[in-house]
């Protein structure tokens, strides 16, 4: 199993990139569907103390910390408990992939935008040349029944749905127990970057803990409030829940 740890309500997954993809291994081996993963990042941390409905949402699914503010976060809560490793959802993916391209597994892909199966299957396969893909549906349709089928019918072991927070969890809540797929991720813009449809930034912008500036600059208009904004807001909900933990850890 993987550890959790609490930050305000949201329990929060504290492992390192080896032992999620034991995990992950062993969930595909089982063939027992139902197991979700998503991923919590600043962005997502803010609407989940923001929504309810997130939170109910969040809460069933196993949730990996992502990205350097996540990782600061765990850190100033608890220290030399929390993994040295810093988690970046879409590098996990990636050595999730070359896993599963090595054992000769089946994925399916559900969502990314403007993109074709073509242009997937072409950069996916030269990328992770052993594995085998079971189908993919872009993200701009509505999954129809005969849609579902063709996913339960798949045999994939496992399935990517990417629609962005909170679609794609509520999707995959509302349709987990139809698939028929031991591992269901929900994994954000992880499919556009898999297509080459969107670049990732810079190996020395990540290394510098700045992919967050170079989506940034690639999507202002939709990203700014998101990143200018929400990265202060982040800041000080996380100070603010600090202090309120320890407030009780006293009075105890």
């Amino acid at each position: 199993m993987i550890k959790t740890v609490n930050i305000g309500n949201l329990k929060i997954a504290n492992s390192t990139y080896g032992a999620y993809i034991d995990y992950f291994d062993k969930i595909i081996e089982k063939k027992n569907p139902e197991n979700i993963i998503s991923y919590v990042n600043t962005y997502v941390f803010l609407k989940y103390l923001k929504d309810k409905s997130i939170q109910n949402c969040l809460d069933s699914f196993l949730l990996i910390p992502d990205g350097i503010g996540m990782h600061l976060a765990l850190k100033y809560f608890f220290g030399p408990l929390i993994s040295t490793e810093k988690i970046v959802s879409t590098d996990l993916w990636d050595i999730l992939l070359l896993y599963l391209s090595k054992n000769k597994r089946r994925v399916f892909f559900y969502g990314g935008w403007e993109i074709s199966y073509d242009n997937l299957k072409e950069k996916i396969l030269g990328s992770y040349p052993g594995l085998s893909i079971a189908g993919f549906f872009d993200g701009a349709n509505k999954l129809k029944e005969n849609d579902l089928k063709q996913i339960y019918e798949s045999k994939a072991d496992v399935l990517f749905v990417g629609l962005g927070t909170p679609l794609q969890e509520k999707w995959i809540l509302e349709n987990k127990n139809n698939l028929n797929i031991p591992l269901i991720i929900a994994c954000g813009s992880a499919i556009d970057f898999f297509s080459g449809y969107t670049k990732r930034a810079p190996m020395y912008l990540r290394k510098m803990h700045l992919e967050w500036l170079h989506r940034l600059l690639l999507n202002p208009g939709r990203l700014w409030k998101r990143y200018i904004i929400g990265i202060p807001v982040f800041v000080f909900k996380v100070i603010i829940i600090k202090i309120k933990f320890e407030g009780k850890s006293k009075q105890r």
